[in-house]
């Protein structure tokens, strides 16, 4: 079938031969890290359903074209305005996925299909159900009626009611190899292969963060902002370290607003030491980080083992106590003088 998609092979040949068949679960559970492709797989599945290349072909074997992604039909799903199918997620500003959503879902899933086909919904981020949604949700999936499918979307399998999971077809996202993304970013995007291979180990199998770094440069000079702002880090005073705090979360107002700039932050200082000890082992070709590997191989020596070891752990500790509410300055204080 004609996926366009990177990486996930496994999976798509299961979706493949589940459309090839007839044989369609009534619910599916994609569930991986963010940015790995569940969006996109789940969307190109209701492409592959949905498409007039589809109907034209239902009951014969060959399907190599579906999904076509020229008619009508798959540029409607990729508008989210085709009338047999629906999207739902959280509101903008709300906690939670409502029970009223739930229930506009399951009016829409309950009329009768347009083009006498399937009737499909993507729940994503779908760990986001209110409880009394999870329970609206439960009885849909107990009680299916004719072609519906309903694709739950959730980062964390462990974030939703154990009755709704028993009831869905669960498919795991893993991170794709960072070769199958070097190479659909020079073949498929024309990257310069010294540029396709930074960017490729710097997703972190996550093909939607290294698309996101070639649809928005900011987001690259950002990145190589934050490098050398950590190399400056690294060898600078205490007093200059806390200076750096007291700048950085000035600009924020709420201690929510400096716990959320901070997250981030963390995460990023987590792949660079790592990246250390790797180096330090002898293990330079799988870092994240490529772009500075030389950089990351003269810093090793600075570095003793078990103390990077430890950075990392207080770096997991530290976005533990800014969950828990801690003040974020006093955190980023503490995590700075143990560089």
């Amino acid at each position: 079938m004609n996926w366009s998609l990177i990486g996930h092979k496994n999976i798509l040949k299961y979706l493949e031969n589940s459309i090839e068949s007839k044989r369609l679960a009534q619910a599916y559970l994609f569930y991986g890290p963010k940015n790995v492709g569940k969006n996109e797989t789940a969307m190109q599945f209701v492409k592959a359903l949905l498409c007039y290349e589809h109907q034209k072909e239902e009951g014969r074997a060959d399907l190599k074209t579906v999904p076509c992604g020229a008619c009508e039909f798959c540029r409607e799903v990729g508008k989210k305005i085709h009338p047999d199918f629906f999207w739902l997620a959280k509101e903008t500003g709300d906690k939670n996925i409502s029970v009223e959503q739930i229930r506009e879902i399951k009016d829409k899933l309950s009329a009768k299909s347009f083009f006498k086909s399937y009737k499909i919904a993507i729940i994503s981020g779908a760990e986001n159900l209110s409880l009394s949604a999870a329970n609206a949700l439960l009885k849909v999936l107990e009680e299916p009626r004719g072609r519906t499918i309903i694709i739950l979307i959730a980062e964390r399998i462990d974030g939703l009611p154990k009755t709704i999971v028993s009831r869905s077809q669960k498919i795991h996202f893993l991170p794709v190899g960072k070769k199958e993304i070097y190479e659909f970013l020079i073949k498929e995007k024309n990257v310069p292969r010294e540029s396709a291979w930074p960017i490729a180990t710097l997703s972190g199998g996550r093909p939607g963060v290294a698309l996101s770094y070639l649809k928005n440069k900011d987001l690259w000079q950002k990145y190589l902002d934050n490098l050398n702002t950590f190399f400056k880090l690294v060898s600078a005073k205490n007093h200059e370290k806390i200076k750096f705090a007291e700048a950085l979360l000035s600009e924020k107002g709420t201690l929510l607003e400096q716990s959320e700039a901070l997250f981030p932050l963390l995460g990023f200082w987590q792949t660079i030491f790592r990246d250390i000890l790797l180096s330090k082992l002898g293990l330079s070709d799988i870092i994240i980080n490529s772009k500075i590997k030389s950089e990351l191989e003269r810093l090793a020596p600075y570095f003793e083992a078990d103390r990077l070891v430890k950075i990392n752990r207080d770096l997991e500790n530290s976005k533990l106590y800014l969950r828990q509410n801690a003040n974020p300055r006093l955190v980023l204080e503490n995590i700075l003088l143990n560089f």
